[in-house]
């Protein structure tokens, strides 16, 4: 359900483009690619007297798009556990925030990849009782 939703993404935000991704038993790792020279812009501002505080976020974002991916994981999350029985999460699905790292050039870019792809090995020696 959680890789469904998150190839779903780019019908929602059409200047996304999706790299890597790897859902792991306690956390999410993805590499998202915003394909608009506006993407840059994190936040809007309503007009008044507070022009220079932000209010929100922008369309198109990294926050709105990570925003609408735990929103819809969660909402289907929740279904799941109705309709299928899965097991009920404590207190909520998704920690508060989420990290992000600007990839700024294809070295970091590979890097990143590999580290998706070779970090549910690391996670499951981590985790085995040896």
């Amino acid at each position: 359900m959680i890789e469904r939703e998150w190839l779903n993404l780019p019908e929602r935000f059409p200047l996304l483009k999706l790299d890597e991704f790897m859902v792991m038993p306690d956390h999410f790792h993805g590499i998202l690619c915003l394909l608009s020279s506006e993407s840059h812009v994190m936040n809007d501002t309503k007009p008044g007297e507070h022009k220079v505080r932000p209010y929100g976020t922008a369309s198109g974002s990294v926050g709105r798009i990570t925003q609408a991916f735990k929103s819809r994981t969660t909402v289907q999350y929740g279904k799941g556990v109705k309709k299928f029985g899965w097991l009920q999460y404590n207190e909520k699905l998704w920690q508060r925030g989420y990290y992000e790292h600007v990839l700024r050039n294809h070295h970091d870019l590979e890097s990143a990849r590999e580290y998706i792809n070779f970090n549910p090995r690391a996670y499951n020696h981590s985790t085995s009782s040896e």
